[in-house]
């Protein structure tokens, strides 16, 4: 039967069929929270960007003022 999967070019090495089986799948889970969190984070900060109101003077109210 091992002919077999050598044949198709499948080797075990003893971490078995994939990365999943080992810790492959914490790093996965760290990697999609890493990307969860920095995507929070982005929306937050455009809907605060998009409602603080840009008061800026112009030149002529500043040398009103001056």
């Amino acid at each position: 039967m091992e002919g077999m999967w050598v044949q198709w070019g499948w080797r075990d090495y003893g971490h078995g069929p994939g990365m999943m089986w080992g810790m492959g799948w914490i790093f996965m889970m760290i990697f999609w929270g890493f990307i969860l969190v920095a995507l929070i984070f982005l929306v937050r900060w455009l809907v605060e960007v998009t409602r603080t109101p840009k008061t800026e003077e112009s030149a002529l109210e500043i040398l009103k003022k001056r």
